[in-house]
C-alpha cells in the first residue's frame, strides 16, 4: 500500500511539473538597449535634471541590477566598435573591429586570442535570431553604418568603411531599421530594398515634404513588416535640437519599430536600440547634450517596458537588457568650481544653469552657421554670436575672451558650414563654465557601466562581463529549448572560400581599397563558374542568381572570402 501511494505521489508531482512546463510562457522577444558612452554618473545627473527639487525616477531605475565590465581585447578602455561587438558576438576585439575576430597583440591582450582566427567574421545574435526565424530590428540616432548598429549586422576590421558596412546591412535582411544616414544609401541600394518588399522612407532635408512635416506624418503611418526609414544625411539631430514635426524622437522610433516587429508575429524578434549621441555629446564635453540625450534614451526605455508589460497580458514574454558599451568623459556633478562649499549648493544653483539651455552645443553651433548656408554676407561680431548663443540660453552674456575664441573658430570654418563641428567644443566649454559640471577627458573612460534588466529577477545580475550579456541573449533566443550557438553558426556561415570550394580555381577582382567595396570572387571548375560578390547575400552559378541566408564577407588582409560552408550541397553544384 505504501509503495502504491508513493507511486501515485510521484505521478502527481510529474504531472504537475509537466503541466507547469507546458503553461510556462516562452521568451519570444529580446531587446538590447545601449546608451552609448554613458558613464554611471549620468543617471543621477539626468534624474535630478528631470525632476526639480522633488526626485523623479527614471524609467530604467527599478530594473538596475548590476555592473558590466567592458573593454577591448587589448586595452582596458574600449572603443565603441569592439565593446558593442562583444555584446553581439561574445568575443572581445580591437579598436575599429566590427563583429570580427582580432589579431593577437602580444603582451597587451587581456583575453585569450587565437592567432589562426584573425579577421574571421563572427556571427551576431541579431543574425542568429534572423536565421532562427525571428524578425530583427535596429533603432538608433547615428548614421546606420556607424559602430554600434553595424556591430549587430555587419563585419569589418575598419569601422570607418561605411560604404562596405552599409552594403552588408542592406543585404542582411534586417526587417526594421530607423535612424540616420541617407548619404550612405545609393540608388542601387534603394532599388534593392524596394525589389525585396521593403517599405522605405528616406527623407531629404531640402524637400517640401520634409519641410512641411509630410515625411514625419508618413513615418507615423508606416505599416509594413519590412521597413527602413532614415531621417538625415548623417546623424539625427540631438533630441532637443530637432524639429519634432519633421523628425521622430528615439522614443517614437522605438514605438514604431515595436509595433511593426510584433505585427502578426508568431516567432518573436530581436531588436537593438541605441541612444547613439550621449557618447557624441560626452566627447564634446557638452553637459546639456549628455543629459538630454540620455533622457531621450530613457523615454525609449519606458516605451519598451510599456510594450513588454502589454504583451505579457497576451502571454508573450519580452526580455530587455539595458547597458552602455563604455563610459565617456569622466562627467560629474561637481567640478573645481565646487571644491569648497559644495554642501551649500542648492538644487537651483546646481541644476538651474543647466535648465536654462534650450539647445545643446551642437544645436547652438548650427544656429551660428545658418547664414553660411544662405550665403549671406555677415560679420561674426559680438552681437551676432551672442544672438545665436541666446537661442540656446536667452540670458547669456558672452565675455570678450569668449567672443574672440568663437571668432577664431569661425575664421577656421573658411565659409564652409559643413565644418560646423569645429564650433561645438568651444561652445560646450562656454556652457560648462557656467555650471558645476566637471569633465576629466574628451575620450572614453574605463569604469564598469550600469546594467538594468526587465523583468527583474533574471540570472543576469551583479558584476558581469560582456560575454555574460551575449550568453544571456543566446539562452533567451533558444530554439526548441536549445540555446543559440554562435560558434557553430560562425563556422557554418563564415568559412574560408578555399575550404568551401576545394578543387576550384579562384580569381578575386574589383576591390576598391578606399571604399572597401566591389570585391568579386570567381571560382571555376570544368564548365561551372561561380561568381560571388562581397557584402551581399547572393551568388551566381553560370549566371543564375541564388539567394543566401547570410552576407558574404571579404577580408582583404588575408585575401579571403567567407562563405556558407554548405554551398556545394545546398545548390547541388
Amino acid at each position: 500500500m505504501k509503495t502504491k501511494n508513493t507511486i501515485l505521489i510521484l505521478l502527481f508531482v510529474l504531472l504537475t511539473f509537466f503541466a507547469n512546463a507546458q503553461g510556462k510562457k516562452k521568451i519570444r522577444n529580446v531587446i538590447m538597449m545601449i546608451p552609448d558612452g554613458t558613464s554611471t554618473s549620468v543617471l543621477s545627473m539626468s534624474r535630478w535634471y528631470n525632476s526639480g527639487p522633488v526626485l523623479k525616477w527614471l524609467s530604467l531605475d527599478p530594473y538596475v541590477c548590476g555592473l558590466v565590465k567592458t573593454h577591448s581585447s587589448n586595452a582596458p578602455i574600449g572603443d565603441s566598435a569592439p565593446t558593442s561587438s562583444w555584446y553581439a558576438t561574445g568575443y572581445a576585439s580591437q579598436t575599429g573591429f566590427i563583429a570580427t575576430y582580432p589579431p593577437q597583440d602580444e603582451g597587451n591582450d587581456l583575453v585569450k586570442v587565437d592567432k589562426n582566427k584573425a579577421y574571421q567574421p563572427l556571427m551576431t545574435v541579431l543574425e542568429a535570431a534572423k536565421l532562427a526565424g525571428k524578425r530583427t530590428g535596429l533603432v538608433f540616432t547615428c548614421q546606420f553604418p556607424h559602430a554600434t548598429p553595424a556591430d549587430f549586422s555587419a563585419h569589418s576590421r575598419d569601422r570607418n568603411a561605411y560604404y562596405m558596412i552599409a552594403e552588408q546591412m542592406i543585404h542582411n535582411s534586417i526587417d526594421v531599421l530607423f535612424g540616420g544616414g541617407t548619404s550612405f544609401i545609393n540608388s542601387e541600394n534603394r532599388a534593392y530594398l524596394a525589389k525585396n518588399g521593403y517599405d522605405t522612407l528616406f527623407t531629404d532635408e531640402k524637400s517640401v515634404s520634409f519641410e512641411n512635416g509630410d515625411d514625419y506624418k508618413r513615418f507615423k503611418q508606416l505599416s509594413g513588416k519590412k521597413t527602413w526609414a532614415l531621417f538625415s544625411p548623417i546623424e539625427v539631430p540631438n533630441d532637443i535640437d530637432r524639429n519634432p514635426n519633421q523628425i521622430p524622437s528615439l522614443e517614437e522610433m522605438t514605438q514604431k519599430a515595436l509595433e511593426l516587429l510584433s505585427k502578426d508575429n508568431k516567432q518573436g524578434f530581436f531588436m537593438m536600440v541605441e541612444g547613439s549621441k550621449v557618447d557624441w555629446s560626452a566627447h564634446n564635453n557638452d553637459p546639456i547634450g549628455v543629459i538630454t540625450e540620455f533622457l531621450a534614451f530613457d523615454k525609449a526605455v519606458g516605451a519598451a517596458i510599456k510594450f513588454a508589460k502589454e504583451k505579457e497580458k497576451e502571454g508573450i514574454e519580452t526580455i530587455i537588457v539595458i547597458c552602455p558599451d563604455h563610459g565617456n568623459s569622466g562627467i560629474s556633478m561637481g567640478s573645481r568650481l565646487s571644491n569648497s562649499g559644495y554642501d551649500k549648493l542648492s538644487y537651483s544653483k546646481l541644476y538651474g544653469p543647466l535648465k536654462q539651455f534650450k539647445l545643446t552645443a551642437d544645436g547652438i553651433a548650427k544656429e551660428m552657421v545658418t547664414p553660411l548656408y544662405a550665403n549671406n554676407a555677415f560679420k561674426a561680431d559680438s552681437v551676432f554670436l551672442t544672438s545665436a548663443f541666446r537661442k540656446g540660453d536667452p540670458s547669456i552674456v558672452l565675455t570678450t575672451i569668449e567672443v574672440k575664441s568663437l571668432q577664431e573658430e569661425f575664421t577656421a570654418l573658411n565659409g564652409k558650414p559643413e565644418r560646423v563641428g569645429n564650433l561645438v567644443k568651444p561652445i560646450a566649454r562656454i556652457i560648462t563654465s557656467r555650471t558645476y559640471v566637471g569633465f576629466t577627458t574628451n575620450g572614453h573612460t574605463g569604469e564598469d557601466v550600469f546594467l538594468a534588466v526587465y523583468p527583474s529577477g533574471t540570472s543576469l545580475h551583479g558584476v558581469v562581463g560582456s560575454d555574460d550579456i551575449n550568453r544571456f541573449f543566446c539562452n533567451q533566443l533558444a530554439v526548441g529549448g536549445v540555446p543559440i550557438n554562435l560558434n557553430d553558426s560562425t563556422s557554418r556561415y563564415f568559412s574560408r572560400h578555399t575550404e568551401v570550394l576545394k578543387g576550384y580555381d579562384f580569381k578575386i577582382s574589383g576591390f576598391d581599397k578606399t571604399l572597401k567595396t566591389g570585391a568579386v570572387l570567381e571560382a571555376r571548375k570544368g564548365d561551372v563558374i561561380i561568381t560571388i560578390p562581397a557584402n551581399k547575400n547572393e551568388l551566381f552559378i553560370n549566371g543564375v542568381r541564388k539567394v543566401l541566408k547570410s552576407v558574404v564577407v571579404y577580408d582583404d588582409i588575408n585575401n579571403v572570402f567567407y562563405l556558407p560552408k554548405t554551398i556545394i550541397k545546398d545548390y547541388k553544384i
